[in-house]
């Protein structure tokens, strides 16, 4: 039985909205669904209902305004009631296992995370082999690296030896409640980077585990 509850936060908008129906589906294909999900999405258009027919309770919050991706990831975060705080891009690809893995590290004791990943391509119809392997792809262990600091998928160091010049992880962190209370993301044009180099400079121990748990798409 897991200890602690799981809640994901998504930034969406208007013509991401397939996008982030698609990821909403994989979620619910996860081997542990999650507690609770918010998606915070900038409406200023959508004149339909949005849906809500998942197995988990989600919630979404129409900003009358064109928010940022950083700010919809607070407005989320901030509406979530969970112990843990999963942040998702409403375009990226989410593995079946990622809900467990993240458990399985928090509830060992993590109250930061970050995981490895595939670099997919925005065109997915011209990468439909490796989306598949990706998603297919069954891991036989969760490896969990404690008190690393993470550049780009690879762990380069002990957490008390940070070079300051390093490229911090760019994807998909997960933190406690309590430690997004005290720090939340800044307008960036890399956000989940300058996050999580923002939790270390604040002295934040970061668990790191090396299996591929998402699928970051790049805009070309």
């Amino acid at each position: 039985k897991n200890k602690m509850t799981l809640g994901y936060a998504i930034p969406s908008c208007k013509s991401y909205l397939n996008y982030t129906y698609r990821v909403l589906e994989q979620i619910d294909n996860s081997t542990i669904v999650p507690d609770e999900v918010v998606v915070s999405i900038s409406d200023t258009e959508i004149d339909v209902p949005l849906r809500e027919d998942f197995n988990f309770p989600i919630k979404w919050i129409r900003n009358p305004n064109s928010e940022e991706g950083c700010t919809n990831r607070n407005i989320a975060a901030e509406n979530l009631t969970t112990d843990i705080i999963t942040f998702m891009d409403c375009d990226d690809l989410v593995h079946p296992q990622r809900n467990e893995f993240i458990l399985k590290a928090f509830n060992q004791g993590a109250e930061t995370l970050v995981h490895s990943y595939v670099l997919g391509d925005r065109e997915l119809q011209s990468d439909l082999k490796k989306n598949k392997r990706f998603l297919d792809n069954k891991h036989k262990e969760c490896v969990i690296l404690r008190e690393y600091l993470t550049s780009f998928g690879a762990p380069i160091g002990p957490q008390n030896d940070i070079d300051k010049n390093v490229h911090y992880h760019n994807a998909h962190v997960s933190v406690t409640k309590d430690i997004f209370s005290t720090l939340k993301y800044e307008v960036h044009p890399f956000c989940d980077s300058y996050y999580t180099r923002k939790l270390v400079e604040n002295g934040h121990k970061i668990w790191y585990i090396p299996n591929e748990l998402s699928y970051y798409i790049l805009v070309k």
